[in-house]
């Protein structure tokens, strides 16, 4: 299931190019010598909307587990937490079942399956939030951007070049194999 954010990032990307395209026909005359047209610039508030926004949803994602099970675990009772760190992470794993509606065989304290309900709803509610809030705020900075200075299309090339020469495995593969 995909999370209700990335479709707001869908839509909003959308969207950011069609009235970035259609703002630059309003402030910008083209000339067929330049190269630059007015989809470079829907392009480019399509990437200055999505791109950070997908990023830092992403890393809210990630992050946001970690934190929750450290604090899931500091909410249980010390007479009921166990030393070793194996038995507190499937104690944690009891907790989460729990908390999900399912059933566990071990006995699971009802404080720390409420507390991971509530953190969880937290940083759902916060995750979207803050994502929806950055998506916004690159739209409306990405639409102040498009004036006759800014080259689109040199800014969209750029972009394009980095991500591929970064995602690119066979450079690194090259520059290890033969500088070691």
């Amino acid at each position: 299931m995909i999370p209700l954010p990335i479709y707001f990032i869908i839509f909003l990307g959308i969207l950011s190019y069609i009235f970035g395209k259609n703002r630059s026909k309003k402030k910008i005359t083209f000339n067929k010598n330049t190269g630059g047209q007015p989809s470079h610039y829907g392009y480019y508030c399509l990437i200055w909307v999505t791109v950070p926004s997908v990023i830092f949803f992403l890393l809210w994602q990630v992050s946001s587990n970690h934190f929750i099970d450290i604090a899931t675990i500091n909410s249980i009772p010390k007479e009921i937490l166990p030393k070793d760190v194996t038995l507190q992470k499937l104690l944690l794993e009891n907790i989460i079942i729990v908390a999900k509606g399912g059933k566990s065989l071990a006995e699971v304290p009802s404080e720390s399956v409420d507390y991971f309900r509530k953190l969880k709803f937290i940083s759902t509610v916060a995750s979207y939030s803050s994502t929806l809030i950055i998506s916004l705020i690159f739209c409306f900075l990405s639409f102040r951007k498009i004036d006759p200075s800014l080259m689109a299309k040199n800014a969209i090339d750029f972009s394009t070049i980095y991500i591929i020469r970064r995602s690119n495995f066979n450079d690194y593969w090259h520059y290890y194999v033969f500088n070691i």
